[in-house]
């Protein structure tokens, strides 16, 4: 049971946990991938991130009813609102199906940010977030972060509906898969000698 005083709680009678809470449900050990050219094990159980605009939420679901059976076996992590709506659908079109659903905060309300620190923390394995290309978002700054942390650490991510359909499609998605880190190493030593440098 969460405990309530948590700072971090997110409405846990709405189906909200705290980020802690749901990162110790996780089935990687949070240092999977903090080794700078090591392999990591992706696991035939993914943990995938949904997260679309309002103008793409329709897309989303659509793109979620036409692939169900696929994704039902896996772990899905939505920021606030695009959760609920996906609870929903599951829930009235779907109740045979009970996929291990979790919800964060809305994007804007700091939902991206915990999505981007589950990328950090070896956490996720697919980030399917369909953008809306033709509004201004007041949080693109998140947006674009979220990108480059998949760029950094080697995640899946599919920003428009073709590109999620070959995620899903591919004989890779119920199967474990290694990857592998790109070497940070010399960056991270470059930027701690600048650090002494400078002091």
């Amino acid at each position: 049971m969460l405990n309530r005083n948590t700072s971090d709680i997110y409405v846990v009678w709405t189906g909200f946990i705290s980020a802690d809470d749901f990162r110790n449900t996780m089935p990687r050990d949070v240092s999977a991938r903090g080794g700078a050219g090591e392999e990591y094990a992706v696991n035939d159980i993914k943990t995938i991130g949904l997260i679309a605009h309002d103008a793409r939420k329709r897309d989303l679901l659509d793109w979620l009813r036409f692939n169900v059976e696929k994704l039902a076996p896996h772990r899905m992590v939505c920021t606030g609102t695009t959760g609920r709506l996906v609870e929903e659908m599951f829930s009235e079109e779907f109740p045979a199906f009970s996929p291990d659903i979790t919800r964060l905060k809305s994007g804007p309300l700091g939902g991206d940010q915990q999505m981007g620190a589950l990328i950090a923390e070896g956490k996720l394995d697919v980030l399917i977030f369909l953008t809306d290309p033709m509004t201004t978002q007041p949080h693109d700054v998140d947006i674009k972060a979220l990108v480059r942390l998949c760029a950094v650490y080697n995640v899946v991510i599919a920003c428009n509906r073709a590109t999620a359909d070959f995620v899903v499609s591919s004989t890779l998605f119920d199967k474990p898969y290694d990857t592998v880190l790109h070497n940070y190493t010399a960056y991270l030593e470059r930027e701690a000698l600048e650090n002494v440098m400078e002091g």
